[in-house]
């Protein structure tokens, strides 16, 4: 009778742990509910327990991002040709901002927020980014949308993380601000460099913790979204920073703490 029961246990195991295992993998690559309070847009977004957002100037590139829209809950994230992206899980809500070329990628997105930013404050002639050349590539056409978008595709074709991380100034990671970005550029052999836009801080004053809300796309070009805490899920999408610790984890992606930069 012990060995029959015993039997019943281990093969209903052998069924049952497989089972979790996909269920598990299906729930990462497929899973996960975007913008799951439905908030209209970044600014809205609760805080971790006992965290406040830092004081951003009115009008301020950490102003602006705190207001830009979110596409509604259960929104997915999608590539450049529309298709649904793998992965859903790591992205914790989508931006409402579709994507103007095929290329818009990881420091293409982190471009392009911050010259949306200057267009919308009408400082056109403050929108410039270098090449990889190291040339710099200056916006001359004013409010006209057409040629904004036709120039930011043309820096999104001549630039990338590395001349992005070097245009950018360092930052101490204790100064984190709305608006500074992680950025490492490609090591080389075919690998690539990443870069992730900080769009809100928050701190905590009785334990001294500061908090991060980071805005990606990728490669391919994917629609941006707030990325996910997968480590933290139930506090998500804010990522605690740990001063013991010598980088920053973002879904899996190590960014040392001299990866910080911020703009001239």
């Amino acid at each position: 009778m012990y060995d029959k029961k015993k039997r019943r246990i281990i093969l209903a195991a052998m069924c049952i742990i497989p089972a979790a295992i996909i269920i598990g993998l299906a729930w990462i690559v497929w899973g996960g509910v975007s913008n799951p309070a439905g908030r209209k847009c970044i600014g809205e977004i609760s805080m971790p327990h006992g965290f406040e957002r830092v004081s951003v100037e009115e009008g301020s590139f950490g102003d602006y991002l705190r207001h830009v829209p979110l596409q509604r809950r259960g929104a997915h994230m999608r590539y450049y040709n529309g298709k649904i992206a793998y992965g859903q899980y790591f992205g914790y809500a989508v931006l409402d901002m579709p994507m103007i070329s095929n290329t818009e990628q990881c420091a293409d997105a982190v471009m392009r927020m911050r010259a949306e930013y200057l267009w919308s404050i009408g400082q056109y002639g403050r929108i410039h980014f270098h090449a990889v050349s190291g040339r710099d590539q200056k916006y001359s056409s004013g409010a006209d949308r057409t040629s904004f978008e036709n120039y930011l595709t043309k820096v999104f074709d001549c630039s990338n993380t590395t001349s992005l991380r070097r245009e950018m100034k360092p930052k101490d990671i204790q100064q984190v601000a709305p608006g500074d970005v992680f950025v490492y550029e490609s090591p080389g052999q075919g690998l690539y460099g990443h870069a992730v836009l900080v769009a809100d801080v928050a701190y905590n004053v009785k334990t001294g913790q500061t908090a991060l809300m980071l805005v990606q796309s990728s490669t391919p070009a994917l629609t941006m979204h707030i990325i996910r805490d997968i480590f933290h899920p139930i506090r998500s999408p804010w990522v605690i920073l740990n001063e013991a610790s010598d980088c920053v984890v973002v879904s899996g992606i190590h960014f040392g703490k001299d990866d910080l930069r911020e703009w001239q």
